[in-house]
């Protein structure tokens, strides 16, 4: 579905910790991997949030399931955006932990990743500390649809018996149902390409760096900040 084209919004200049707040849709930067698309933009009519919190290094999460079962990650995805620009990224196939390690053809049809390619994957103990650490070089870390991942996060840490460090976090799909309401859908392409940013929906990678390019967008309005622990 795609939003009622609208007068294109004026760009905004580079975002600084003192200028860092919500504003309306604007294009913004374009993936590599992108596609043909109709000219989105933004109401100009909703109301002005207070200031959100400031945050800079923005550490976008994203992981994709071989099955229906908690815990049942095959791909995992992370991109850090600092004032907005791809810094540095990470992605991983998983071979699922052995009490879940098939996978349903309709997953497949979703992500391209079949049960082949995770054969000789590394399971998800062995990703995580590299995880952890990635993780702990952002101010904050952006999921869309956050309770989805984190479900998925904590029964993976649950199956291999894994300390659990905590962190901050703001989900993209919540911060742009509250600042967006007018939106026909708020899934993570279509907000994505709200700004101007197109890329390959459930691929971890770009779903990661979609999610952290809205918020880097949007600003963070008050009380969305949640702690994962």
């Amino acid at each position: 579905m795609t939003i009622p084209a609208a007068p294109a919004p004026t760009p905004h200049p580079r975002r600084t910790r003192a200028n860092y707040s919500s504003h309306s849709p604007h294009t913004s930067h374009t993936s590599p991997a992108h596609t043909s698309h109709t000219s989105h933009t933004s109401h100009t009519s909703h109301t002005q949030l207070s200031p959100p919190i400031t945050i800079m290094r923005l550490i976008g999460l994203d992981f994709e399931t071989a099955n229906m079962r908690n815990g049942s990650i095959c791909a995992a995805g992370l991109a850090l955006l600092d004032d907005g620009v791809l810094q540095d990224s990470r992605q991983w196939l998983v071979r699922p932990h052995r009490s879940l390690d098939w996978m349903l053809p309709r997953f497949t049809q979703i992500h391209g990743i079949s049960y082949q390619q995770l054969r000789h994957a590394p399971e998800f103990c062995d990703i995580w500390p590299d995880m952890a650490a990635f993780i702990a070089s952002g101010d904050i870390v952006v999921i869309h649809n956050a309770p989805f991942d984190l479900g998925h996060l904590r029964a993976a840490l649950t199956l291999y018996g894994l300390s659990n460090p905590g962190f901050p976090y703001v989900c993209s799909l919540a911060i742009s149902r509250k600042l967006y309401p007018w939106m026909p859908s708020h899934t993570l392409n279509n907000v994505a390409a709200t700004f101007g940013f197109f890329f390959c929906h459930h691929d971890a990678l770009a779903d990661a760096t979609a999610c952290a390019t809205i918020v880097a967008n949007t600003g963070i309005p008050p009380r969305s900040r949640k702690f994962f622990a």
